[in-house]
């Protein structure tokens, strides 16, 4: 069987409460947040998954205008590794 690198993009959103002076404020304040995003190891992945991980991901104020999209990834993609 021949090894794919695998990359599918997803979509979702965080949640926080922010303590601030204005909803914009609220915005601003959240957009500066740390934060840290991994996929839970412990669950069993199908027959030939390994490797699971979150690659790249950013905070949007808006992730599509018009017909322009300005996430990382649009489309799922597969490239064969070569061992």
């Amino acid at each position: 069987m021949t090894k794919y690198e695998v990359q599918i993009p997803f979509a979702g959103y965080v949640v926080m409460t922010v303590e601030a002076d204005s909803e914009a404020d609220a915005i601003d304040k959240a957009f500066g947040a740390e934060l840290t995003m991994k996929p839970d190891v412990d669950v069993e992945q199908p027959e030939g998954v390994s490797d699971v991980s979150v690659e790249e991901w950013s905070f949007f104020e808006v992730i599509t205008e018009g017909n322009v999209f300005h996430g990382p990834l649009n489309r799922a993609t597969a490239e064969e590794i070569e061992e």
